[in-house]
């Protein structure tokens, strides 16, 4: 685990605070942007690529120009219950109630137009990630006879993950406000926005202590990853080496290339296997 933290930037000229810059997005990942969370745009039409407002609800207020800042200032005014799309449909796989749409809004002190808006745009990144499935399975596994049962979110499931999406941002990943294994909301933190506060660590990993655990001898209480491209995540709830459903990174020791996976096991369980296979 990498303890390196990344600090926001801004740009600055003739004493005005300039759009932050994101450190990890350059002209030759542009397509990251379909996969951050965003202001809702001005038009009904979806936009895609580096037009896009993004939320960039880690940002502190001091890294933000005066446009974000009213952007941000706009988004916390909550009004009265308004759904500007119906997204609503139990026919439709991956959909967000009225009611889940205005706790998410209450809780999170957004309006409730942030919620609707980055709701369909992880509705529409599921069903990328779906057709990238397909596509897989078709071109590579040369799987067409078999029919494929594809996974659905019901709403309650939608919300859960829809409060992680509008918590990455473009450099850092930092979940304020995790309400489960333990973890509590960050206390000096009220609602989405960071505000006047830096992300900071809060959690640990620490060695769990049992015998032959593959994993105790390399962890050093680790709270925080940064990846070889400079983006940052923070730990956002207490974990140990048996602690299961877990999305991990094991770093190459030349520093140039990381591997990425998840199991719904501990990690000590998923490098056993890995090493049983020669990975």
């Amino acid at each position: 685990m990498n303890l390196n933290t990344t600090e926001p930037t801004t740009t600055t000229s003739n004493n005005e605070q300039q759009d932050y810059q994101a450190t990890t997005l350059n002209s030759d990942n542009l397509t990251r942007y379909f996969y951050l969370p965003i202001f809702p745009p001005a038009t009904s039409m979806i936009k895609l690529g580096a037009n896009d407002d993004l939320l960039l609800a880690n940002v502190p207020n001091s890294h933000l120009a005066q446009n974000q800042l009213l952007q941000r200032q706009q988004a916390t005014q909550i009004s009265d219950s308004l759904i500007l799309n119906n997204i609503d449909d139990s026919r439709e796989p991956f959909c967000l109630s009225a009611i889940d749409i205005k706790e998410l809004s209450t809780r999170l002190q957004v309006n409730e137009s942030i919620i609707i808006c980055n709701a369909n745009r992880l509705r529409a990144i599921c069903d990328r990630l779906l057709e990238l499935h397909e596509y897989f399975r078709r071109r590579v596994l040369a799987i067409q006879d078999v029919a494929l049962n594809e996974p659905t979110l019901n709403s309650k499931q939608m919300s859960l993950i829809l409060e992680f999406f509008l918590q990455i941002d473009a450099d850092v990943f930092y979940m304020k406000t995790c309400r489960f294994r333990d973890a509590e909301p960050c206390p000096s933190i009220k609602g989405l926005f960071c505000n006047d506060e830096s992300p900071k660590a809060r959690y640990s990993m620490v060695p769990c202590g049992t015998t032959n655990c593959p994993c105790c001898h390399s962890i050093e209480n680790s709270s925080s990853h940064r990846f070889v491209n400079g983006y940052t995540t923070y730990l956002n709830c207490p974990a140990t080496c048996t602690t299961s459903n877990i999305v991990f990174v094991m770093t190459c020791p030349c520093g140039q290339y990381e591997f990425i996976d998840s199991t719904s096991g501990s990690l000590a369980d998923a490098l056993t296997r890995r090493s049983s296979i020669g990975m």
